[in-house]
Protein backbone atom coordinates (compact mmCIF):
# COMPACT_ATOMS: atom_id res chain seq x y z
CA UNK A 1 0.00 0.00 0.00
CA UNK A 2 1.48 2.99 -1.26
CA UNK A 3 1.50 5.78 1.69
CA UNK A 4 -0.36 9.52 1.38
CA UNK A 5 2.14 12.52 1.51
CA UNK A 6 0.81 15.04 4.04
CA UNK A 7 1.85 17.95 6.60
CA UNK A 8 2.43 17.30 9.85
CA UNK A 9 -0.69 18.28 11.98
CA UNK A 10 -3.09 18.12 8.72
CA UNK A 11 -6.63 17.54 9.35
CA UNK A 12 -8.21 14.27 7.79
CA UNK A 13 -11.39 14.08 6.65
CA UNK A 14 -13.71 11.11 6.29
CA UNK A 15 -16.39 10.38 4.13
CA UNK A 16 -19.66 8.82 4.24
CA UNK A 17 -22.85 8.69 2.23
CA UNK A 18 -25.10 7.34 5.33
CA UNK A 19 -23.98 8.82 9.13
CA UNK A 20 -22.66 6.15 11.04
CA UNK A 21 -23.39 5.34 14.95
CA UNK A 22 -19.95 4.88 15.63
CA UNK A 23 -16.57 5.42 14.31
CA UNK A 24 -13.40 3.94 15.84
CA UNK A 25 -10.12 4.93 14.61
CA UNK A 26 -6.92 3.19 15.63
CA UNK A 27 -3.31 4.32 14.90
CA UNK A 28 -0.40 2.03 14.29
CA UNK A 29 3.39 3.37 14.10
CA UNK A 30 6.92 2.06 13.04
CA UNK A 31 6.81 0.38 16.67
CA UNK A 32 2.97 -0.99 16.89
CA UNK A 33 -0.08 0.23 18.03
CA UNK A 34 -0.22 3.09 19.48
CA UNK A 35 -3.49 4.94 20.08
CA UNK A 36 -6.95 4.02 19.87
CA UNK A 37 -10.41 6.79 19.83
CA UNK A 38 -13.19 7.08 19.05
CA UNK A 39 -14.02 9.67 17.29
CA UNK A 40 -16.95 11.90 17.52
CA UNK A 41 -17.03 13.70 13.89
CA UNK A 42 -15.58 12.66 10.41
CA UNK A 43 -11.87 13.96 10.93
CA UNK A 44 -8.71 14.09 13.12
CA UNK A 45 -5.68 15.52 13.05
CA UNK A 46 -2.39 13.81 11.62
CA UNK A 47 0.40 13.47 13.72
CA UNK A 48 3.21 16.52 14.36
CA UNK A 49 6.06 13.98 14.28
CA UNK A 50 6.91 12.87 10.50
CA UNK A 51 7.13 9.35 9.97
CA UNK A 52 4.97 6.68 8.34
CA UNK A 53 1.42 5.97 10.50
CA UNK A 54 -1.34 3.17 9.32
CA UNK A 55 -4.69 3.79 10.17
CA UNK A 56 -7.87 1.35 10.92
CA UNK A 57 -10.70 2.60 10.66
CA UNK A 58 -13.89 0.33 12.10
CA UNK A 59 -17.86 2.29 11.28
CA UNK A 60 -20.61 0.63 12.48
CA UNK A 61 -24.34 2.09 11.81
CA UNK A 62 -26.32 -0.73 13.36
CA UNK A 63 -25.40 -4.20 15.07
CA UNK A 64 -25.68 -6.07 12.16
CA UNK A 65 -23.89 -3.52 9.74
CA UNK A 66 -20.19 -2.17 9.92
CA UNK A 67 -17.38 -1.91 7.71
CA UNK A 68 -13.46 -1.55 8.25
CA UNK A 69 -10.43 0.51 5.87
CA UNK A 70 -6.74 0.94 6.40
CA UNK A 71 -5.32 3.32 5.06
CA UNK A 72 -1.29 4.47 5.17
CA UNK A 73 0.17 8.36 5.51
CA UNK A 74 3.60 9.41 5.50
CA UNK A 75 4.09 12.59 7.27
CA UNK A 76 6.12 14.82 6.10
CA UNK A 77 6.95 18.80 5.74
CA UNK A 78 7.07 19.76 2.36
CA UNK A 79 10.75 20.47 0.52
Amino acid sequence: MEPKRIQPGSEIKLRYEDKSKKILLKLWDEDGFFKEEELTNFHFTAPSEEGTYIYNIGVRWNFKSATAAVFVIEVKETE
